[in-house]
């Protein structure tokens, strides 16, 4: 039993660090390309194997707590705390991700799922400069793990002032290891030069073809 509860700890610090594991395996953020026409780009996630692993240890951590509270009451604690850590962590890292580029609709939208929000995003297409992969490691504040490279997807679009600058609006607000986030990088900077018939995305974006 502790060391069942020490590697679901360690789980915890591994992923409030911006990195998730169990054991030395990694789990990977692995975002796709779903459709890719002319007309539309269509990237996403749904990290199943994450849900069903979180799922797996917080009902653990539930039944241990029930069979033990049939005899102390110190199945409480097993109950609520690792039950809460559990459903607390679903709420953070099980989380649906979606890209939508229409050249119909003239949108990007951004929609990101949880089990305790559900938030979309559409900003004009002509108002989006490009995709980019934002990187960083991931923190280590003991010295005792190796720094991983953590990754996320970022979009460059106009501000809307007028004045032609731009800001940066990030898919998620976790990054993650793998290389979900700059394949759907590629894949969307190259969608946009095909609809503007353009080599290079500049600051200033052509006029995209109705």
């Amino acid at each position: 039993m502790p060391l069942f509860a020490a590697e679901w700890f360690r789980f915890f610090s591994l992923a409030k660090d911006g990195v998730s594991s169990v054991g030395e395996t990694p789990i990977l953020r692995l975002m796709k390309i779903k459709t890719n026409t002319p007309d539309l780009l269509i990237a996403g996630e749904t990290p199943w194997f994450m849900a069903i692993m979180l799922l797996f240890f917080t009902l653990t951590f539930a039944a241990i707590g029930l069979l033990t509270l049939t005899q102390h009451w110190a199945g409480l604690i097993f109950i609520i705390f690792g039950g809460g850590l559990g459903l607390g962590a679903m709420g953070v890292f099980v989380e649906r991700l979606q890209v939508i580029l229409d050249a119909r609709a003239q949108t990007l939208t951004l929609r990101s799922r949880t089990i305790f929000r559900h938030s979309e995003t559409v900003i004009p297409l002509g108002d989006v400069l490009r995709a980019e992969t934002e990187s960083g490691l991931s923190n280590n504040r003991d010295g005792s793990r190796p720094r991983r490279t953590m990754s996320r997807l970022i979009f460059v679009i106009r501000d809307g002032s007028g004045t032609g600058a731009t800001t940066i609006l990030p898919l998620t607000s976790v990054m993650s290891s793998g290389k979900g986030a700059a394949t759907v990088t590629r894949a969307v900077n190259g969608w946009l030069k095909d609809l503007r018939g353009t080599d290079t995305l500049s600051d200033a974006p052509q006029p995209s073809s109705a």
